[in-house]
């Protein structure tokens, strides 16, 4: 396990006694600590969501390509390339899961406080797209409003407990998504609507019924108040449509310029096929179509595959197949005659599962390429696939969360 610091700080690993692994602490230092800080909010002390804010954004980058070099080194290390910087660093986040809390008659609208319950306001977050803050901010207007004026459903207040917030870039629009504990549809229309007043831009709000105590934003259930089903948006070339739930990179500018290093990496040709794992909403393999005869895509969610499919038909992309199973089930996905040329995989931060790598090197791909958001896993399965035939040949750190730890890296894989 590794334990990160940035620049003038310092990490303490918990008390490890008795447990049968290895632990790495490191700790990044700087020789000019105070220099690095950006102090580009002032709720940084309090607030969760951008943890390396406070630090410049050179030591940023600095830090995350140590952290994949960290991981990555040793014998039989990929050549790794310097990290991609971001642009934008900041009002970037397209998409923010915003919890509600109240304080008597106070409504906050924002990130919970670190190792709290206590909602930190975050209506004009600088990492969060300028649409994605006044849209917060509106809620906050409105909910305010409500307890203000004594309006019958302020007692319903109590059932909102999150606001999701998706913005459209590349068009300008958004979809908002109440997350609530009881349904009460009076009180989702005539908030909606109200917000909805102050910022036009909202072209559709669907509301989510999460009932359960849990860490999880999202429950099962998810319901259309008015406008539209999807948000449209646009990365690189294509146009994406999006539903309430659907997961999509947090960096639109960086998502782009990834599919693209993917498609170059490749090096697909017409008559071959790709095999896209862990797919998500289409994004990678709607990129490779472009080069390949044949294009499976593989994913759990079957929303997210609903949505691939219509992301195809959307971009006239007629020579994908998606299909909704897990990672490990290939069986249900390739047919005779179509084993993948390449293959590649954008797997969550716990990484792949061991019994999908085992079927994907069995399938005997001439490359791999492997999108991964979590260095720490990402080596455990480079582990992996070099035991099962497959060395890691070179390896690109992407910043796509600035203002945070994470780091994304793409790393193409060769038969040895």
């Amino acid at each position: 396990m590794f334990h990160p610091a940035y620049p003038g700080k310092s990490a303490e690993s918990p008390d490890l006694q008795g447990q049968d692994q290895v632990f790495v602490r490191r700790v990044v230092k700087s020789q000019h600590p105070d220099s690095s800080r950006s102090g580009a909010c002032s709720r940084s002390g309090s607030c969760t969501g951008c943890p390396l804010i406070d630090l410049d954004y050179k030591a940023q980058l600095q830090f995350k390509e140590e952290q994949v070099r960290t991981f990555l080194g040793g014998a039989g290390a990929p050549q790794i390339q310097p990290i991609r910087p971001a642009d934008p660093q900041l009002g970037y986040r397209a998409t923010a899961k915003l919890s509600v809390g109240t304080t008597g008659e106070k409504v906050q609208v924002g990130l919970f406080q670190a190792g709290t319950h206590h909602v930190v306001e975050a209506t004009d977050c600088p990492a969060h797209h300028p649409l994605v803050n006044a849209i917060a901010a509106a809620f906050k207007a409105e909910l305010d409003r409500l307890v203000s004026s004594r309006h019958p459903l302020r007692k319903a207040m109590r059932t909102l407990r999150h606001v999701v917030i998706r913005v459209s870039p590349a068009f300008g629009k958004a979809m908002v998504t109440l997350v609530v504990s009881e349904d009460d549809p009076r009180f989702a229309n005539t908030l909606s609507k109200g917000v909805q007043r102050r910022v036009p831009e909202i072209v559709s709000v669907h509301k989510n019924l999460n009932s359960k105590a849990t860490s999880q934003v999202f429950g099962p259930t998810t319901r259309s108040v008015w406008g539209y089903p999807d948000l449209l948006d646009k990365i690189g070339p294509d146009r994406i449509l999006l539903s309430p739930a659907s997961f999509f990179q947090a960096h639109h500018g960086q998502a782009a310029w990834i599919y693209a290093l993917v498609r170059e990496w490749a090096e697909l040709g017409p008559q071959e096929s790709a095999l896209d794992v862990y797919c998500g909403v289409g994004g990678i393999a709607m990129s490779l179509a472009r080069d390949a005869k044949l294009v499976i895509g593989i994913e759990a969610s079957a929303q997210a595959v609903r949505d691939a499919k219509r992301n195809a038909k959307l971009n006239s992309l007629e020579n994908c197949r998606f299909k909704s199973a897990d990672a490990s089930q290939l069986e249900k996905v390739i047919r005779p005659g179509e084993t993948p040329a390449v293959v590649t995989l954008n797997p969550p931060r716990a990484g792949a599962a061991a019994a999908a790598l085992t079927q994907l090197a069995q399938l005997g791909p001439r490359r791999m390429i492997y999108v991964s958001c979590n260095p720490e896993t990402l080596a455990r399965d480079l582990d992996v696939l070099r035991g099962l035939g497959y060395r890691a040949s070179r390896a690109q750190p992407v910043d796509m969360f600035p203002q945070t730890p994470h780091v994304e890296t793409v790393v193409q894989l060769e038969p040895r």
